[in-house]
């Protein structure tokens, strides 16, 4: 899997055949390299492929677009995994910004945004910041229609853990119950 990744990010590279691509085709491929990168482990070229995507889509559609929020999140999110929860935070907050802007409040691109949001502050150890968003995210996924149950859990735990070290333990050890439910 890792040989193929490479030799798509090296034709993505290449001055002529990459810049054969149309933009919004090369940034939406450039992402896809990111997210595959990040799910395998390899944090470093998953970070440079999720911010030439986001460059890309800051240069088509300007700094307040729904896709450029989308790119923010995922960059957030392998700046997570690289322990770089300050510049995670700030972009995330940024495409939760956007979202707010631009979607209903109840919309689950803004679970995604705020539950990114409250990740970040959790790996900053600023749990009593964290719970707010990552409840509102919460909130949101489980009145969503078509909940997954994954993201769904991975949210309670990462509450769960929050609780946990925001000290109130009997609450803590119930949250992780709620995803038994699903």
């Amino acid at each position: 899997v890792r040989e193929v990744l490479d030799e798509a990010s090296s034709q993505l590279a290449d001055p002529v055949a990459g810049t054969g691509y149309e933009p919004e085709v090369r940034a939406s491929l450039l992402a896809t390299l990111g997210k595959t990168y990040t799910g395998l482990g390899f944090y470093q070229r998953a970070r440079s492929h999720l911010e030439e995507s986001l460059n890309l889509r800051k240069q088509l559609h300007g700094e307040r677009h729904l896709d450029v929020a989308t790119a923010m999140v995922q960059l957030s999110d392998v700046l997570h995994a690289m322990d770089m929860d300050e510049q995670g935070e700030s972009l995330a907050r940024q495409a939760l910004q956007i979202r707010l802007e631009l979607l209903p409040t109840d919309h689950h691109a803004i679970a995604i945004a705020q539950a990114a949001v409250g990740t970040h502050l959790w790996g900053l150890r600023r749990y009593a910041e964290a719970e707010p968003p990552l409840r509102d995210a919460l909130r949101i996924l489980q009145l969503n229609a078509q909940r997954d149950p994954g993201e769904i859990a991975d949210l309670l735990s990462v509450l769960g853990m929050v609780v946990h070290e925001l000290g109130r333990y009997p609450e803590a050890e119930s949250i992780p119950l709620e995803s038994l439910r699903l």
